[in-house]
């Protein structure tokens, strides 16, 4: 996007009361304007968050950093523990976002991370998924057992099956 119609989109926000603003798709700090996109809209009192990978930090005070990390997502450990440092650093509230493909990783995530982050987004590998019915009946079984202070939210497609959840 370039500036002029980000200007345009920040005063139809404006105008409109947006509060919220969620950079992401492809990988957003990348963008040769991404710091100048969060100041104006933090200079219009609106609450920015970013959702990326983690490969390429940006020194830019976000509100909320969502960090990908799953099989999909070229981040390891060392990768994920350096962005989540450097965002906390920042004053952001930070979080990790995993699409689940195992309960062996998710689980190995959780007890690494669940008490470094501000939250755990899971979401539904679409459209169809890795992930065995052993491994959702696990998922389960963890949820309705989450006794470590975590309060979850579920959201539900069409089929009552879930699109994602939220550990926080």
């Amino acid at each position: 996007m370039e500036r002029g119609t980000f200007t345009q989109v920040m005063r139809k926000a404006v105008k409109n009361r947006c509060r919220f603003i969620s950079f992401g798709g492809g990988e957003p700090t990348l963008h040769k304007e991404l710091e100048h996109f969060v100041r104006l809209s933090k200079s219009n009192s609106i609450y920015t968050s970013i959702t990326t990978n983690g490969i390429k930090l940006v020194d830019i005070e976000f509100d909320r950093v969502h960090i990908s990390h799953d099989i999909y997502h070229n981040t390891n450990k060392k990768k994920l523990d350096r962005a989540l440092r450097h965002y906390s650093d920042l004053n952001a509230k930070v979080g990790i976002n995993h699409i689940f493909t195992s309960f062996k990783l998710f689980e190995a995530l959780y007890k690494r991370y669940w008490r470094k982050v501000d939250s755990i987004l899971i979401v539904r590998e679409k459209p169809t998924t890795i992930a065995s019915v052993e491994d959702y009946h696990k998922l389960n079984t963890f949820l309705q057992s989450c006794n470590d202070g975590c309060r979850i939210r579920l959201q539900l497609d069409s089929r009552e099956r879930f699109n994602s959840i939220y550990i926080y």
